[in-house]
C-alpha cells in the first residue's frame, strides 16, 4: 500500500513499475493500493503506464481520499506500505505504518534514514530511482519468514517514542531556543 500525496517526488510512477516487476518478473502476488486524494483522476493518468508494465487495472487500485478511521483499517490490513519519495521532509504515512504493526519501504536518498536511522533490519529500503531494487524490496517483504517479519515490525515499532507528542515538542522548543540564542549573538 502507498499513502501519500501524488506529486512528483512521492514517485509514483517508479513505485508502479517497480510492483509491477515484483509482480511480472519475480511472481509476487498482491495488489497495490495508492490511497491519495484524486483516485479516478490518478487512475487515468497512470492508466498508460500500468498497461505498458503488463498489469490490468485491477492490479493497481487507486482509493480517493479516505478518512483516517478508514485509513487505520487500510494499514492494519496491509502486508507492506511502500514509501519510496525521491526527497521527503518527514513521512508522516511511515509513522502510521509503524503505529499499525506493518513494515515499511522506504527510500535510501530521502531524509527517513535521516530520521530514523534504522538499520535494513526495521525497514526495507529501495533506491527511488531503480525500478529493479523496489521490486526486490518488495520481493523482499513478501517473501521472508514470518519471524523476520516479526522481527522488522518490533524494531520499527521500538522507535515510536522518539515520535510522541511530547518529544516532538521538546525538540521543537529546542530548535527555538537554539535560533533565539544564535539570533541574539
Amino acid at each position: 500500500m502507498y499513502t501519500g500525496g501524488a506529486d512528483f517526488r512521492k514517485n509514483i510512477d517508479k513505485t508502479i513499475q517497480g510492483y509491477a516487476y515484483a509482480k511480472n518478473i519475480l511472481k509476487v502476488d498482491t495488489q497495490l493500493v495508492v490511497v491519495c486524494a484524486g483516485g479516478t483522476t490518478l487512475q487515468n493518468m497512470y492508466c498508460d503506464l500500468i498497461k505498458k508494465s503488463g498489469l490490468s487495472l485491477n492490479d493497481v487500485i487507486f482509493t480517493n481520499f479516505i478518512p483516517d478511521s478508514e485509513l487505520n483499517v487500510l494499514y492494519n490490513n496491509a502486508h507492506v506500505t511502500i514509501f519510496v519519495s525521491l526527497y521527503e521532509g518527514f513521512g508522516m504515512p511511515i509513522i502510521e505504518s509503524i503505529n499499525c504493526k506493518v513494515p515499511v519501504i522506504v527510500s535510501n536518498t530521502s531524509s527517513m534514514l535521516e530520521l530514523f536511522d534504522l538499520s535494513s533490519q526495521s525497514l526495507f529500503i529501495a533506491d527511488p530511482y531503480s525500478v529493479a531494487d523496489i521490486a526486490r524490496a518488495i520481493n523482499d517483504a513478501f517473501n521472508i519468514d514470518k519471524n523476520k517479519y516479526n522481527m522488522y515490525i518490533n524494531k520499527s515499532f521500538e522507535i515510536l517514542p522518539l515520535f510522541s507528542n511530547r518529544m516532538i515538542q521538546t525538540e521543537l522548543k529546542n530548535a527555538y531556543r537554539y535560533a533565539l540564542i544564535k539570533k541574539s549573538r
